[in-house]
């Protein structure tokens, strides 16, 4: 069994939410604060969980992030005999590029991206930009995403920003009973160290992803934050 919970909760120093995050075709846009959660008994199905975060340098950083997550479920729900995951990733990006060329401007739309799509006990990490995906067996936790940072902490690639292709990063994940997959915006990981992440995760709230998004603002985090958690248990 797979148990999803996640959250979003707008910036104390933000005009309006630029995160946004999926489970499936549920895509919760910017927000002041939501959350979300729900089980899946059958994990052969395939199961799709994203973070994004709207480039806050750039205008309607919220559309970016909403539409690339839109675009992505699109892509992955169509029925296909081979899936390429990372082809996937690249269309969403040249799509929301052209998203943009439609305005006059034309608007440079650009948004972070972190995911996991989970088929057949099987689970492949996936993300282009600064947003982090976190894998937790107890007492463990290893950040499995891969930071496009530069100098002085500049993303060095994302999706759309009128920016050529990037190279999505893909790991695959061998999530096993009572570990967890943890999705964050920069906004959670900026403010909380990895293992601060892995005790807020274990504690045994109702919604840790809430609980992670609490904690960031209460360590001054004036960012938007947003986080997925994907637990998985024996079937009930």
């Amino acid at each position: 069994m797979l148990e999803v919970c996640g959250h979003i909760s707008q910036g104390l120093a933000r005009k309006n939410c630029e995160d946004a995050f999926a489970i499936n075709d549920k895509v919760v846009p910017g927000q002041q604060s939501y959350s979300a959660k729900k089980s899946f008994v059958d994990d052969k199905s395939p199961l799709l969980v994203c973070v994004a975060d709207g480039l806050g340098g750039h205008p309607k950083g919220e559309v970016a992030s909403k539409y690339a997550l839109q675009k992505l479920w699109d892509i992955c729900a169509k029925p296909q005999e081979t899936f390429a995951l990372k082809l996937a990733l690249i269309e969403v990006h040249r799509a929301t590029n052209r998203l943009a060329n439609q305005d006059a401007g034309p608007l440079l739309l650009g948004t972070t991206i972190v995911g996991a799509l989970l088929h057949n006990g099987k689970a492949t990490v996936f993300n282009v930009g600064d947003s982090r995906a976190y894998h937790l067996s107890k007492p463990d936790i290893a950040q499995v995403s891969v930071a496009d940072s530069g100098f002085a902490g500049a993303i060095t690639q994302v999706i759309g920003g009128g920016n050529p292709d990037p190279d999505p990063h893909l790991v695959d994940v061998d999530l096993k009973e009572d570990e967890m997959l943890i999705l964050v915006s920069d906004g959670v990981s900026g403010a909380l160290g990895t293992d601060e992440i892995a005790e807020i995760a274990l504690s045994s709230t109702a919604n840790n992803a809430q609980q992670l998004c609490t904690a960031a603002k209460e360590a001054e985090s004036g960012d938007d934050t947003t986080a997925i958690v994907v637990a998985k248990s024996t079937a009930k």
